[in-house]
């Protein structure tokens, strides 16, 4: 039978009133505004639609009561983002690592070594072997996911 592997997935986004303002797609398309300097490019890049980018836009813009896009200076065309958008885009990442570290802590503290206590199908279970029961625990915990927040990136959509 192929070994299981427990993973832990996390959501989690901004309301203003009751209202869902900003959240991993509102991340992904500020983000891809910084990288490109365009609402289209950052749109195409996530695989939305311009139209449904801008409207995202609005409603961030809308229930947050700043704007996060300002038109880019000089002679050049497109947008970046505002002081209040780099801002929210710097917020949500950084509130994104830290509630992965604490659900990932937690994760690994109470799920991690759940397959591992299984008893094994073929009657060969090692349960009481205390020593054993710890190297289990540690190799689940690796396998389970006890990916670092450093190496995770809200962008991915991958926890």
């Amino acid at each position: 039978m192929a070994e299981k592997t427990l993973r832990m997935r996390v959501k989690f986004w901004i309301e203003v009133d009751g209202e869902n303002a900003f959240g991993m797609g509102s991340f992904a398309l500020l983000q891809g505004v910084e990288t490109t300097g365009s609402l289209a490019g950052a749109a195409k890049e996530i695989g939305m639609s311009y139209r449904t980018a801008w409207g995202r836009i609005r409603k961030i813009e809308e229930r947050m009561g700043q704007p996060v896009l300002v038109k880019r200076g000089g002679n050049k065309s497109g947008y970046q983002l505002s002081a209040f958008g780099a801002r929210c885009l710097a917020s949500y990442k950084a509130a994104y690592a830290a509630v992965h570290t604490v659900a990932q802590r937690e994760f690994d503290h109470r799920f991690a070594s759940l397959l591992a206590d299984q008893p094994d199908k073929t009657g060969d279970d090692e349960a009481g072997d205390e020593a054993g029961d710890e190297a289990g625990q540690d190799e689940t915990t690796q396998q389970a996911g006890g990916q670092a927040a450093a190496d995770y990136s809200p962008r991915s959509g991958q926890n």
